[in-house]
């Protein structure tokens, strides 16, 4: 699936003819990017790897073994595919930290991500919500959750993530995931470190910009000593560029809280508001 200008499209169908590509010209973000997937695959079990991911070569293996064992659901893990980056490690220990090769820190997950779906999911539980920039996967999880789904977590099935590591990079790359979380809280209404739709702008910066850092590179610290103590040093001496880049999260949820608060001020918030702005469209 792809929507971007690179013309990695034309690569893959003369590189891999056996590959269906399915290409939209408008930019997409993830949401209606993996729906357009599901509406074109016919096997069994569907599973996502992104553009900025690198399967092991066992991921699809190791995933259809737990399908076939009963599972609806599978989970992995995500390694660091930018190990020698300072920044790039950076990012991967803080967006990541939850997902690292460690069945103690996978099971810790209250919504567990990186899943690969049974189709029959799809028609229970609908598709990918399409509103938000990011979280997408979280959203459609939450569903799976609350449903009591038999999810199995395997941290043999590994997906190294190819992280940012120029600076600015990796803000922006922060900032956005921020906007998004913002995005499921408000539209969504998935709990987390945003906090309620009509508190004060100055209750959302307390929130955002001092409680949430906070707790976030504690959270991350945990999950490290639990089940990678041997990073825990590292962690700790990237510590200036892990606030750095959690700030910029927490700075892009605020400003995503402030834009929809005078959205909903003008009329009625729906799940559109995000993907009706000028050139909302991003990268698939």
């Amino acid at each position: 699936m792809d929507s971007g200008r690179d013309g990695a499209h034309e690569y893959v169908r003369a590189a891999y003819p056996e590959v269906t590509v399915v290409r939209s010209e408008r930019r997409l973000f993830p949401g209606p990017a993996r729906n357009a997937g599901v509406r074109a695959a016919h096997g069994e079990v569907v599973a996502f790897l992104p553009d900025d991911g690198v399967a092991a070569p066992d991921w699809l293996r190791r995933r259809l073994e737990r399908h076939r064992q009963g599972y609806l659901a599978v989970g992995g893990a995500i390694a660091n595919g930018t190990p020698s980056s300072a920044i790039g490690t950076a990012g991967y220990l803080i967006e990541y930290a939850a997902l690292v090769p460690s069945a103690p820190v996978l099971w810790q997950q209250a919504l567990p991500h990186c899943l690969s779906y049974h189709r029959s999911l799809f028609d229970r539980f609908g598709l990918f919500p399409e509103g938000a920039e990011t979280g997408e996967d979280t959203l459609f999880n939450r569903r799976l959750v609350a449903a009591g789904v038999p999810i199995a977590l395997d941290p043999e099935i590994v997906l190294a993530h190819v992280n940012p590591t120029g600076m600015r990079a990796y803000l922006r790359h922060q900032f956005e995931h921020g906007r998004g979380m913002a995005q499921c809280a408000v539209l969504y209404e998935l709990e987390g470190p945003v906090g309620p739709s009509g508190q004060s702008p100055a209750r959302a910066a307390w929130r955002l910009l001092v409680r949430y850092p906070f707790r976030r590179w504690m959270a991350a610290g945990r999950r490290l000593r639990i089940g990678r103590g041997a990073w825990l040093r590292r962690y700790l001496t990237l510590t200036p560029l892990v606030w750095a880049g959690i700030w910029s999260a927490g700075f892009g949820a605020w400003r995503e809280v402030l834009v929809l608060r005078r959205s909903a001020a003008r009329g009625p918030l729906a799940v559109d508001a995000v993907t009706s702005r000028p050139g909302a469209n991003g990268r698939a």
